[in-house]
């Protein structure tokens, strides 16, 4: 008699077992399948917390979770007894920070209102992509530096990676792309893209009145490069001008090696050098006898 009271009792519970089985764990804006295991026939109803759901009915369903935090799945059995017509699972939802990248500081420059697209898969062209010098060498860091990342770099010459830091040597012109994905610790993945544009770099070019002169003469500098704003003479003896003509005078013998750097408005700049060798003994003195006249011939000593 016991015996018989105690199946009575186990048994309507292996006739209502049921479970909702699937991720316990999620990413944002992942899919995932959950399936609902039931000794009953149905139908199952489903609501999901956080997704607006009308009466989805079935043995299984495929969620896209679109809100981090706890949700609750849960399963209505319509022919179940009352006290087994309900079944829920709690799922966590995880969501990564997004990637975003940490770019050196630029003055505002004119971005490009039509870049080239490397691999013709852009349907429209980017606009106000970050701006680099061409040629020039940046490390690039993620502002958030957790979790692991995956770089892809198009438009360099040459990319190396430190860490989760990558360091790209831009070509010389045109435009470029940083793709960076990142996988956190809950492997959760983000994706982000920038477009870049490739600023020319000017040529430094400069013209001397001489390069090889008497002491304390002096020598006239100009510059051929057009299209910058700054010009940085330096003499090689110390002295020091701006402007894109200047003039120095050397009054030290010797041989000098002095520069010129051109830079535009965004900071891209290339640099000249020159020699300039003084010789020992000054410049001849010329004496003028006075005022002359047009066709007269004059000795000065």
């Amino acid at each position: 008699m016991r015996q018989l009271i105690l199946l009575l009792f186990i048994l309507p519970i292996s006739i209502f077992a049921q479970t909702i089985q699937g991720p316990l764990v999620a990413c944002k804006d992942d899919c995932a399948t959950y399936n609902f295991q039931s000794s009953s026939s149905g139908p199952f109803v489903w609501n999901i917390s956080g997704i607006e759901t009308d009466n989805i009915i079935g043995e299984s369903i495929e969620i896209c979770w679109t809100e981090p935090g706890n949700q609750t799945i849960a399963v209505t059995d319509v022919t179940a007894t009352p006290g087994n017509h309900l079944t829920t699972l709690s799922v966590t939802v995880n969501e990564n920070e997004g990637v975003e990248i940490i770019f050196p500081l630029y003055p505002t420059c004119e971005s490009i209102e039509d870049a080239d697209d490397p691999d013709g898969t852009q349907e429209s062209p980017p606009i106000n992509c970050q701006t680099v010098c061409g040629g020039s060498s940046i490390i690039y860091n993620p502002f958030n530096p957790i979790g692991s990342y995956q770089w892809d770099i198009e438009g360099a010459t040459n990319v190396s990676f430190n860490g989760n830091a990558v360091n790209v040597t831009w070509n010389e012109l045109g435009a470029g792309y940083i793709n960076v994905s990142n996988i956190d610790d809950n492997m959760c993945e983000a994706q982000s893209s920038y477009c870049i544009e490739i600023l020319e770099v000017p040529e430094a070019s400069a013209t001397l009145s001489a390069d090889s002169i008497c002491l304390g003469q002096t020598v006239t500098m100009t510059s051929n490069t057009s299209d910058v704003v700054d010009y940085y003479w330096d003499s090689g003896d110390g002295q020091s001008a701006s402007g894109s003509q200047t003039e120095f005078t050397y009054d030290i013998a010797g041989s000098y090696t002095g520069s010129l750097i051109v830079q535009t408005e965004c900071f891209c700049f290339d640099t000249t050098y020159f020699n300039i060798d003084v010789n020992v003994n000054p410049g001849p003195e010329i004496l003028c006898l006075g005022t002359v006249c047009a066709q007269d011939t004059t000795t000065y000593y």
